[in-house]
This record gives C-alpha cells, sequence and structure tokens, in this order.
C-alpha cells in the first residue's frame, strides 16, 4: 500500500462528499477552483492530490478554513487505513501515518509561505504607492516609519473584511 495514494483517493472522497452535501455539480466546481472538468474529475477520482491553490479554492467554496479541511482529510486518512488494512502493525500503521503528515505538512507549509509572499507583495506595493503620492504632492507630509506601519494595519484590516464578505458572498 503506498501511502499517498491512499491519501489521493481519500481526499478525492473528502471533495466528492462534501461537493454532494452542497448540492454542486462537478463542472461548477470546476468553474469555482480554476480547472478543467477532467482536472476536477481526476481531483475526485484520487488520481491526483489538489494543488496549494486549488485547496484554497476548495475551501473557499466550502467555506471551510485551510487548516480545517487538510486536518478533516488526515483524519479521514487515519479512518480508512485502519478500518481498509488491519493487518498492518503499529510500527507500520505509524510509518505511513508519518509519510502523509510529512506530504500534508509540506502542503500547509507552502500554503502558508504563499500567503506570506502576497501579504509582502501588497505591503510593498502600498508602500510604494504612499511614497509615489508623497514625491507627485511635494507639499504633503512625508509619513514617518508608524504612520506608514498604522496605514498598511488599516488597509491590511480592511482588505480581511472586504475578503469576507467575499467569501460570504460565494
Amino acid at each position: 500500500m503506498n501511502s499517498i495514494e491512499v491519501y489521493k483517493k481519500v481526499f478525492g472522497q473528502d471533495i466528492k462528499r462534501t461537493r454532494e452535501f452542497f448540492g454542486y455539480s462537478q463542472e461548477y466546481m470546476a468553474e469555482k477552483i480554476g480547472v478543467s472538468k477532467g482536472t476536477y474529475r481526476n481531483l475526485e477520482g484520487g488520481q491526483r492530490i489538489p494543488t496549494t491553490e486549488q485547496i484554497e479554492a476548495l475551501s473557499v467554496v466550502f467555506k471551510i478554513d485551510f487548516k480545517t479541511l487538510m486536518q478533516y482529510v488526515f483524519k479521514d486518512w487515519t479512518r480508512y487505513v485502519k478500518s481498509n488494512y488491519p493487518e498492518l502493525t503499529e510500527s507500520e500503521y505509524a510509518e505511513k501515518m508519518i509519510e502523509v503528515l510529512d506530504k500534508q505538512n509540506s502542503i500547509i507549509e507552502k500554503w502558508e509561505e504563499e500567503k506570506k509572499n502576497i501579504s509582502f507583495n501588497i505591503e510593498k506595493k502600498i508602500l510604494e504607492t504612499i511614497e509615489m503620492y508623497q514625491r507627485l504632492h511635494g507639499g504633503v507630509k512625508v509619513l514617518s516609519e508608524v504612520e506608514k506601519k498604522d496605514l498598511l494595519e488599516q488597509v491590511s484590516l480592511t482588505m480581511d473584511l472586504k475578503i469576507k464578505q467575499v467569501i460570504r458572498r460565494k
């Protein structure tokens, strides 16, 4: 038994079960997460693990936190392996569990790194915009580092609120 193959299968089953719970079609889900219908069918069929972007999109569509979604999949994987492979010794089961946890942690780490990069790029663009505005309007007071930080914090809070509003509308 290849643990990652089982993980893909369980992930696919979870996606399918959740999609059906919401009453969504495969076509709808493919469109929402930005993949072809065939790719989406492969995700549900367990032929591939979704990318971090696809998992993020799934979590938005299903209105569930990214990490929570990943925890559900791991819990289901654990249950699946225990019920379908009772012949595994505790050490074999532990090895399989570590393999899958490593895969899952690498997905979560990549997701967190991508979020951090996006956040950094947004902050950089905001600061560049502030500096450009100040240069264009010579009489405007130059912001201190503390004022820039406060402004970034306000923009960040506003962006978080807007993102939550968009998610709620979907």
